[in-house]
């Protein structure tokens, strides 16, 4: 079970990467990246934060909320780099 729960955090911690970067021009030194982050994601999300941040120059922000107000939040323009949210 605990090999199951670092493969997945290895693999959402490489697409928190990738979509928090993909906003980011290249060359660019640290920079932030606004993410929008479903309450059932919470928890994962923050872990996942902590590493990336110590693993790169790049910092996350994350606002949380239910999933379809941040959606319609991002929808409407907000200042969403990306948005997570969980199915279970």
């Amino acid at each position: 079970m605990l090999a199951r729960v670092n493969f997945v955090a290895g693999v959402a911690g490489a697409f928190v990467a990738a979509l928090a970067l993909s906003s980011v021009p290249l060359g660019a030194h640290a920079d932030d990246a606004t993410i929008a982050v479903a309450a059932n994601f919470a928890a994962p999300a923050e872990a996942l934060q902590k590493l990336f941040e110590q693993r790169t120059p790049h910092h996350l922000k994350f606002t949380s909320g239910w999933a379809a107000q941040l959606y319609a939040q991002s929808a409407n323009g907000g200042p969403l780099n990306s948005m997570l949210s969980a199915d279970r």
